[in-house]
C-alpha cells in the first residue's frame, strides 16, 4: 500500500527552482529583521485539515543564506494523518502526520524526504526530520518548527522556518520561507500568481523582502511521476520510523 504523505516544515530544504519573478515590494525606510519565531496568525480546526487534504507543490523559496541546492525538479508534498495527539512543546492537541516530499535529483533519480510531525490548529508544524537513505535506513535530524505565516485556505500556504536561531538578538540568522500551492508551478493561473504575489509581499514588506528574493520551483513534464514511498520497499526504515513515532508520541511534554 502506497504511503501518501506534504515541506516544511513542514518543511524540508526544498529542491528545484531558479530565480524569477519581479519584485513589487516597496522597501520601508527601516527594515525589520526576520525573528526566530512568528506568532501564528490562525487558530481554526480546518487549518490542519486543509493542509492534510491536499497534494502540495512547492512554488517559491526564500533562503536568507542564498545557498540552497537548485538542481531538483518536480517536487510534490503529501501528508498522511496518523491520528490525534498532544504536541510536545505546549502539550496542545494536534494532528500527528507523516509528510513526504518527492522529487527528482540532478541525475533524474526519484528521491524522497520524510518527516513525522505534529500539525496544530494554528498552523504550527513541529517534528524531527527523517531522511530515507538508499540502504533502507533513516537518518534523524533535530526537531523542525515551521509556522503557517499566510494562506487563503484555497490555493496556497506560506511557512516561516528558522533554521539557525539567534538567542541573543531574537532574530533568525538563517530563515527559510516556503510557499506551496495546490497546482503545479507551471500550471498556475495568472490570477493565482497575483493572489500569491500580493499576499507574500504584504506579509514581507516590513522586512524589505519581495519576490526577487525568492527562487521559483521548476517542473519538467518529460519526467515520469515520482511516487511516494511504498513501505514494503524499505521495511527496516519504516520500522525505525514507526518505532521513533511511538517513542515521540508517548514522550511527556
Amino acid at each position: 500500500m502506497l504511503l501518501w504523505i506534504l515541506s516544511s516544515i513542514l518543511l524540508l530544504i526544498p529542491p528545484g527552482f531558479t530565480k524569477e519573478l519581479s519584485d513589487t515590494a516597496k522597501p520601508n525606510k527601516t527594515c525589520k529583521p526576520v525573528p526566530n519565531t512568528i506568532r501564528p496568525s490562525y487558530n481554526k480546526p480546518e487549518i490542519s485539515q486543509f493542509i492534510i487534504g491536499h497534494t502540495w507543490y512547492p512554488y517559491l523559496l526564500y533562503d536568507s543564506k542564498n545557498d540552497t541546492n537548485p538542481f531538483f525538479l518536480n517536487a510534490e508534498i503529501h501528508y498522511e494523518s496518523l491520528g490525534r495527539g498532544n504536541e510536545p512543546t505546549r502539550n496542545s492537541p494536534a494532528d500527528i502526520v507523516i509528510q513526504e516530499e518527492t522529487y527528482f535529483d540532478v541525475n533524474g533519480t526519484c528521491s524522497d524526504l520524510l518527516e513525522i510531525s505534529w500539525l496544530t490548529n494554528d498552523g504550527r508544524q513541529i517534528g524531527p526530520v527523517f531522511d530515507v537513505t538508499s540502504n533502507n535506513t533513516l537518518s534523524v535530524n533535530s526537531f523542525d518548527d515551521s509556522v503557517l505565516w499566510k494562506t487563503d485556505l484555497k490555493t496556497f500556504i506560506m511557512f516561516h522556518n528558522c533554521d539557525t536561531r539567534n538567542s541573543v538578538t531574537g532574530n533568525c540568522d538563517r530563515v527559510f520561507i516556503y510557499v506551496h500551492t495546490t497546482s503545479k508551478p507551471h500550471m498556475l493561473t495568472d490570477a493565482t500568481k497575483q493572489t500569491v504575489t500580493t499576499a507574500v509581499e504584504k506579509v514581507l514588506q516590513p522586512y524589505c523582502l519581495g519576490l526577487t528574493h525568492f527562487s521559483v520551483y521548476k517542473w519538467d513534464d518529460n519526467l515520469e511521476v515520482c511516487p511516494p514511498s511504498d513501505p514494503e520497499n524499505h521495511p527496516d526504515a519504516f520500522k525505525i520510523f514507526v518505532d521513533n513515532y511511538k517513542l515521540l508520541a508517548e514522550k511527556p511534554a
